[in-house]
């Protein structure tokens, strides 16, 4: 996907395995707690829910637009 091919232009070429390693675990981790941590945000509210989702968007969007590759 496309946060792969981040990972990849951004790691420098002799951290590359590990770079890319520690992205798939970060991917992994967040797949499986994600049903337990967004039925537990439901459960408390759909305005948090949706807040939540809503400030995770926009640090990612952020986080993108910082250490994303310079063109």
């Amino acid at each position: 996907g496309s946060g792969t091919a981040l990972v990849t232009a951004s790691a420098p070429p002799h951290l590359l395995g590990r770079a890319l390693a520690r992205w798939e675990l970060s991917m992994g981790v967040g797949r499986a707690a994600a049903p337990a941590v967004l039925t537990a945000l439901l459960a408390a509210g759909p305005g948090l829910l949706w807040a939540s989702l809503a400030a995770t968007t926009a640090l990612g969007a952020l986080a993108v637009l910082r250490l994303g590759p310079a063109e």
